[in-house]
């Protein structure tokens, strides 16, 4: 039984969208979401650690983008860095999730599920260029 969608993205669009996914994430936690700790709950401290985080994985991104003519080997580290963030972003809200408010859940809940399918995509392309 296939995934219930299908893409067309080719690896650079995909590799692309990670990269500008992780940059507007990155300035929302550090720009926004860390600034305003009465409306999201989330501690500064922890909002511009993840923002961090996030930019630096934007970088090797559009490095591969702008250097490399072959982006699929990067395909598998995405998948990687992008499951590990997953999890070290759960480990965060874990530690604050008595300081967590609505809007804080909301944001994390949503930012979990397009890292979730940028996953998938980049796990599909990895399958389509290795089959």
């Amino acid at each position: 039984m296939g995934m219930p969608f299908k893409t067309t993205l080719s690896d650079t669009q995909i590799l692309f969208f990670d990269g500008l996914g992780a940059l507007l994430s990155g300035t929302l936690l550090i720009v926004i979401i860390g600034n305003y700790t009465s409306i999201f709950g989330i501690p500064q401290r922890t909002a511009q650690i993840l923002g961090i985080v996030a930019v630096m994985m934007a970088a090797p991104t559009f490095y591969v983008l702008l250097f490399k003519k072959n982006a699929k080997p990067f395909l598998k580290f995405l998948v990687c860095v992008n499951s590990l963030y997953i999890l070290t972003t759960l480990g965060f809200i874990l530690q604050v999730d008595d300081q967590l408010t609505v809007a804080g859940f909301t944001y994390f809940f949503f930012e979990v599920v397009i890292i979730l399918f940028l996953i998938v995509l980049e796990f599909r392309a990895i399958q389509r260029n290795y089959v």
